[in-house]
């Protein structure tokens, strides 16, 4: 506690603060007098004696209450109490400050003031009651620290429990979408589909910037350039232009010459069955994943049905369901029924068969947006001399006398081979990204009428998430039975075909 002056002053609006009264101003009339000494709010109130200031120069004197200048004034009892309990309740905040007899400030004037100036006044004299606010001043002060500092801690902790659910959850996702990663599509009856959920992947390659259209050929270019043909395509092999051209058989052709002619060739049969089964193995954050595909389509003269069924880490059916062009009807629309219940059927040795029930329709233009081509075609990627990166010429054709058949294996550039691939790819997965192939090999087996034997397909390929890329390895082979009717087999559907 500091010492209470009392001061003199009855005409005057300023006081004089000196730091040490006993030092610095005892030559300037010091009386005693009754003075009172206050506590702050946490002790009793006490009154003491202690020195008093004889203003011997009744000049220019005032006091300061809360900043604010106070002349001389006669208060009564009620002003008297309500300043006490407005100190002992602490409820003011006293602004410390420090002036020379002359009414000067002084240049010792510090926050760190352990004098707090408060003027009363008594009857026709002013007394200036020093009190000392530091302690409960740095209590308030570190108050507000330590709430700040809560405050801080409680923004931290927020944000790290924010940041670990997001974690936990960033993770669970990761691993959903490493096992639907090895979900398999199969849209194009020799197609690999990869089936993947993840919305913040950037694909390396810009696939929108390239078209399709450029780099595909088809088969009637080829039936002009190699024989003339410029009509009745169908009928090419019995036509005078081939029987004339000297060509005897697939060796006498190129790779790329032979499947576009024996696609063709399946494409406009009267009757085909295709079944293709194959695997997908995924490894990624040191988890091997594998998954079966099983595909079958068959076209009984007037109905394409192709189904599409993976089991594994999820397990997912498709069937899609188109009549044959007409000139009744030129554009028929694509059923697309979707499954989650998919079995193996009797003597099977995979998941082969699913129970149908909903289904979605689509246009033409639409099923090729989703799936990336309709369900009668052979598949998806694009083979030309434009895609083709392995050696394109007869040399690379064997022959097998046992057979009759004719293989060939060729490789395909990633990027241009799969421009429709890939479509298929993101619109059945729902997304708007597809994955970075690295490879695509097909080895292909025909006979000697250009008729379609078998495809074997051989991808890599990976997907970014999250920074980490999941390397994929799929093998399908599909097996072609054309212009057999007896080997038709429709899916059980809800509808009538």
């Amino acid at each position: 506690m500091q010492n209470v002056a009392n001061i003199r002053n009855n005409n005057k609006k300023s006081f004089i603060k000196t730091e040490d009264i006993n030092k610095t101003n005892k030559a300037d009339c010091i009386e005693e007098k009754n003075a009172s000494v206050f506590y702050d709010g946490k002790n009793q109130k006490e009154l003491s004696k202690s020195s008093s200031i004889d203003s011997a120069n009744d000049s220019k004197m005032a006091s300061k209450v809360e900043g604010k200048n106070v002349s001389t004034t006669t208060l009564n009892d009620d002003d008297k109490k309500a300043i006490l309990d407005q100190l002992n309740k602490g409820q003011e905040s006293l602004q410390s400050s420090s002036y020379t007899k002359t009414g000067k400030a002084s240049a010792n004037t510090s926050k760190n003031s352990s004098q707090t100036p408060l003027t009363t006044l008594y009857g026709d004299s002013e007394e200036v009651i020093y009190l000392n606010n530091t302690e409960k001043e740095d209590e308030s002060a570190d108050e507000k620290l330590k709430d700040d500092f809560k405050k801080e801690l409680n923004k931290k902790a927020k944000k790290e429990k924010v940041k670990s659910k997001t974690s936990k959850k960033s993770f669970k996702q990761r691993m959903k979408t490493l096992g639907i990663l090895t979900v398999l599509g199969v849209f194009t009856g020799c197609g690999l589909g990869v089936w993947y959920f993840n919305n913040a992947v950037v694909p390396p390659v810009n696939y929108g910037q390239y078209n399709a259209s450029d780099y595909q050929t088809s088969a009637q270019d080829v039936l002009g350039e190699l024989f003339g043909i410029s009509s009745d395509y169908e009928n090419w092999r019995s036509s005078s232009e081939f029987l004339s051209s000297g060509i005897d058989s697939p060796s006498d052709l190129t790779p790329v010459q032979n499947f576009l002619l024996a696609e063709f060739n399946a494409l406009n049969s009267d009757y085909f069955h295709i079944v293709g089964n194959g695997k997908v193995n995924v490894s990624a954050f040191g988890l091997p994943i594998s998954q079966t595909v099983y595909s079958e389509k068959n076209f009984d003269g007037n109905t394409y049905t192709f189904e599409s069924i993976s089991e594994g880490t999820k397990d997912i059916g498709k069937c899609s369901v188109m009549k044959k062009s007409t000139s009744l009807n030129p554009n028929p629309e694509v059923m697309l029924f979707s499954s989650s219940d998919v079995y193996t059927s009797e003597g099977a040795s995979i998941t082969d068969n699913a129970v149908w029930n909903k289904y979605d329709t689509y246009t033409q233009e639409a099923y090729i947006d989703l799936a990336g081509g309709l369900p009668n075609g052979i598949q998806t990627y694009i083979i030309s001399d434009k895609t083709i990166t392995s050696t394109n010429d007869s040399s690379v054709i064997t022959y097998d006398e046992a057979t009759g058949y004719y293989t060939f294996t060729i490789e395909l550039d990633p990027i241009t081979s799969v421009l429709n691939y890939v479509r298929q790819v993101q619109q059945t997965s729902g997304l708007g990204s597809a994955p970075t192939f690295e490879s695509v090999k097909q080895t292909i087996t025909i006979d000697g009428e250009w008729n379609l034997i078998s495809i074997s397909i051989e991808e890599r390929y990976s997907v970014l998430y999250g920074g980490i890329s999941a390397g994929c390895s799929g093998t399908l082979t599909s097996y072609y039975y054309l212009n057999q009717p007896e080997l038709i087999d429709f899916p059980d559907l809800p509808i009538e075909l």
